[in-house]
């Protein structure tokens, strides 16, 4: 494995990773480094030797690729929620931010009632989530943020 492989692999934080070795044809097998030791224990899912000229390992690569796209949808974790909307996302990020800054600022001596004002922009992003809003906020919401009628 070159170098440049090398800083290529260590720089995936978090990301799963499949190493494809392409022209297997042509590879005689010494010498050769694996990436998993490489990582040593890093986000390695596999490693395929393939061919395109002969095809051989692409099988291999077939079933490993399916597993790793779906692997956060097929087989989550028990209690870990899937996202399937941006807005969903974006507004439990807003609710996050908003209980981190609540939290924050009570370890900084913040009063209580200054400090909880946090909670209801934490408590609006959930529930637009969940369409809590009344039909009054989302015209305040048009009014105010899109300046119709100025």
């Amino acid at each position: 494995m070159r170098e440049e492989e090398r800083r290529f692999l260590g720089g995936v934080e978090g990301a799963p990773v499949i190493v494809v070795r392409t022209k297997m044809d042509l590879l005689d097998g010494s010498g050769s480094i694996s990436a998993v030791e490489v990582l040593e224990g890093g986000p390695v899912e596999g490693e395929v030797a393939v061919s395109a000229l002969t095809g051989r390992g692409l099988g291999d690569l077939r079933k490993l690729l399916p597993r790793l796209v779906y692997r956060g949808l097929v087989e989550g974790r028990a209690g870990s929620p899937v996202l399937t909307r941006r807005r969903h996302a974006r507004g439990i990020r807003r609710a996050r931010d908003e209980i981190r800054a609540f939290i924050t600022a009570l370890r900084e001596g913040v009063p209580a009632e200054v400090a909880s004002t946090h909670l209801r922009p934490a408590e609006t992003a959930l529930e637009e989530i969940l369409g809590v809003i009344s039909p009054d906020d989302v015209l305040e919401r048009v009014f105010r943020d899109f300046c119709i009628g100025k």
